[in-house]
């Protein structure tokens, strides 16, 4: 799989496995994907490949292709709608906010520094960047993915944002009560 996308077009669809095995065997994937793109590759000297991948588009998955030796469907790429549709400043600038506040709490937990752009992004971008950064399970990460647009994807991940920032700053507290 590997070898053909790299020949080819260096794009590959990413769905969450709902039910079933990785690797071998049956596997049912959510409904919703990311078409990626692989931006770097290495050839390691034992014969692995390292590859850098970016998410460029969502996709429903159509119909199931069977008969390759690893998962295929045909897809459907979804429509972002136009970046300059207008979303609630209010939401946007809280979002923008509050992933900056959960950043830096993320930062105080594993002294590792993730900042934000210096440039202010649209929407979309902001609403995918707070998916990127949100450190939750596979299936709140799916929901953010399946948010019908960018208002419901900001608001699902501002909700997340908020839930984890006050469970960070409840551990961080209860780490500072412990240490007196």
């Amino acid at each position: 799989m590997v070898r053909r996308c790299l020949d080819g077009d260096r794009q590959f669809g990413i769905a969450l496995i709902k039910e079933g095995e990785e690797v071998g065997g049956y596997a049912e994937a959510c409904g919703t994907g990311t078409l990626a793109e692989v931006s770097g590759c290495e050839m390691m000297p034992d014969g692995q490949i390292m590859l850098v991948c970016v998410g460029v588009r969502r996709f429903n998955i159509q119909r199931r292709v069977t008969g390759e030796p690893y998962g295929q469907a045909e897809i459907e790429l979804l429509d972002e709608g136009d970046p300059d549709d207008p979303v609630d400043e209010e939401l946007v600038d809280r979002a923008a906010t509050t992933l900056q506040s959960y950043l830096k709490a993320l930062a105080s937990l594993t002294n590792l520094s993730v900042s934000m752009p210096a440039e202010k992004l649209s929407p979309i971008a902001l609403s995918y960047l707070c998916s990127a950064r949100l450190q939750v399970d596979n299936q709140k990460q799916q929901e953010l993915l399946e948010a019908p647009d960018t208002a419901a994807r900001l608001q699902r991940g501002l909700a997340l944002l908020e839930q984890e920032n006050g469970e960070i700053q409840a551990f961080l507290e209860k780490r500072r009560t412990k240490g007196d």
